[in-house]
């Protein structure tokens, strides 16, 4: 990690790192690494924005304003400026890939209906990953940690 982080944010990223790591030795410390990485997040993200406190009405009400922001507040709003983004992660590419070929089958599928063929050459050379693809992961990685903060 990078000197210019601060020495209180690399404590606790190498804390999280090390009980992740012996997580596979003792598998009780895997939930406490997982706390320790949401503290060192929250804790880096309040250090980023502390020039941008408070938080736009839009991620956190004017009636919470008298309490810092949550977690899941700054998250909203660091996606949204870009301060924190999928690109680059291999996993975020591939799902993109995924649903570009997803929709490319669906086309070929459409295409096969409406002209009553009975099968169909499907060429995945001719897939084509559009921004729409990458984009949509972001989206629905936000909708899947609301659905699993709200059950």
């Amino acid at each position: 990690m990078s000197d210019a982080v601060p020495e209180k944010i690399r404590i606790l990223f190498d804390t999280a790192r090390n009980l992740y790591l012996y997580s596979w030795f003792v598998y009780r410390f895997y939930n406490v690494a997982e706390q320790q990485v949401f503290g060192c997040l929250e804790m880096a993200i309040r250090e980023r924005l502390k020039d941008e406190m408070p938080l736009p009405e839009k991620y956190w009400p004017k009636k919470r304003q008298e309490r810092p922001p949550s977690l899941k507040a700054m998250l909203h709003y660091v996606i949204d400026r870009g301060y924190i983004q999928n690109v680059g992660f291999r996993t975020w590419r591939d799902r993109g890939i995924a649903r570009a070929r997803q929709r490319y089958e669906t086309e070929r599928m459409q295409e096969m209906r409406e002209k009553g063929l009975e099968s169909i050459k499907i060429d995945y050379s001719e897939v084509v990953v559009t921004d729409e693809d990458l984009q949509d992961e972001q989206k629905s990685h936000m909708r899947r940690s609301h659905r699993v903060r709200r059950q």
